[in-house]
């Protein structure tokens, strides 16, 4: 039973809606869209799209729906379902440059749902896919759109169930694409393959500047691989590997790529179990490269010995060089302090003038995921951005 005044107003608004959808028939649109003006906009999709045929004419032609830029759906419990409808409503709005399902269950079928409404779509800009349960088969559908899409610059397929195959599929695409800027894959389960799939794309693609695999399963092997590549490849200009089993060889393997890149500027290698002898290759090859301004070796296997060496050697060159551990306070100094937050270290705080607001920085944490969620959820107040 409803009980008026124990809801919302959009709760309210809903159960009229749905309660009287024969009346919805012969309303007049105006009137509608006055009733739909005290809702927002995912509120419309997810709770009133799907009520009549008419209605859905109606919520398409909606001015403020017509105009809404950035579409937020996270957390609402979304499954592929869900998509098979939301989708005939994102095939009629080419307004989105930003579409966040966030933490959803969208799954394969969902990605094809949602990727065949995005086939005419040639505005999105920003797709961000983060933990919704997708496979190798659901990565299929995204970079076959990858292959033909000329808008897309920013991926984020985070904590899904991405493995070898996923990876190709996503690195023959990029062979091919010529736009997308970023791409984040953390929280996977891609392995040596994977990782040599992408390698060989990184030495084609021109485009990519930003690529994120951290808590994988890289290995030594794909270190040497993603190295290698980084030793022709001139535009990525990011690459994060925290947590990915790389050890002591993936570093000496990054060492030998960094004395003849010319264009990284960030290199993440937290949690890497890397010890003395990678901490040495990598400073000697600070030395000799001149571009690299970010290198995280944080949550590693380094005795105080080498700390003060990188910390000498981050003085002296000058760069940015973090090494700490959870309970290493010493070499904390007023230029690093602040980027400690809660006890847990984030590479955010040292370059934010290249990230977008849901990065993925140091892994000193090994929490990805909340480091993800807290930074989407920072919304701008603007009228075309459309969120809960």
């Amino acid at each position: 039973m409803h009980y008026p005044g124990k809801y919302t107003v959009e709760e309210e608004t809903i159960f009229v809606i749905k309660k009287n959808s024969l009346t919805l028939l012969t309303l007049p649109v105006e009137l509608v869209y006055r009733i739909l003006d005290h809702l927002d906009i995912p509120i419309i999709l997810l709770s009133a799209y799907g009520v009549c045929t008419r209605l859905n004419t109606i919520i398409d032609t909606y001015p403020r729906y017509k105009v809404c830029t950035k579409l937020t759906l996270r957390y609402k419990n979304i499954v592929d379902e869900n998509l098979k409808y939301l989708a005939n409503s994102l095939k009629m709005n080419t307004s989105f440059k930003e579409l966040d399902f966030a933490n959803n269950k969208i799954g394969d079928n969902g990605v094809k749902y949602l990727t065949d409404a995005l086939q005419a779509d040639m505005i999105l800009e920003i797709l961000n896919l983060y933990g919704n349960k997708i496979s190798d088969e659901g990565v299929k559908h995204i970079a076959d759109i990858l292959k033909t899409n000329t808008t897309l610059t920013k991926l984020n397929l985070t904590d899904n169930k991405i493995g070898d195959e996923g990876a190709q599929y996503l690195a023959d695409a990029l062979k091919v694409n010529t736009t997308l800027k970023t791409l984040l894959l953390n929280t996977n389960t891609i392995g040596v393959q994977g990782a040599q799939c992408l390698a060989k794309t990184l030495e084609i693609n021109t485009t990519l500047i930003d690529l994120s695999l951290n808590a994988n399963e890289v290995g030594a092997q794909g270190a040497q691989y993603i190295a290698n590549a980084l030793k022709t490849n001139t535009t990525l200009t990011e690459l994060h590997l925290g947590w990915a089993k790389i050890g002591q060889q993936g570093a000496q393997y990054f060492a030998d790529a960094l004395e003849i890149n010319t264009t990284l500027i960030e290199l993440d290698l937290g949690g890497n179990a890397i010890t003395d002898r990678g901490a040495l290759f990598l400073g000697n090859a600070l030395q000799i490269n001149t571009t690299l301004k970010i290198l995280a070796v944080d949550m590693n296997k380094l005795s105080a010995r080498a700390k003060r060496y990188l910390d000498q050697l981050s003085k002296t060159i000058p760069r940015k060089i973090f090494f700490h551990d959870h309970d290493d306070h010493s070499f904390i100094d007023k230029s690093t302090s602040s980027m400690w937050n809660n006890g847990h270290y984030s590479l955010s705080g040292a370059s934010t003038s290249s990230m977008w607001n849901d990065h993925h920085r140091s892994f000193s944490n090994a929490l990805t995921s909340s480091m993800w969620n807290e930074d989407w959820n920072h919304a701008t107040d603007d009228s075309t951005e459309c969120w809960l």
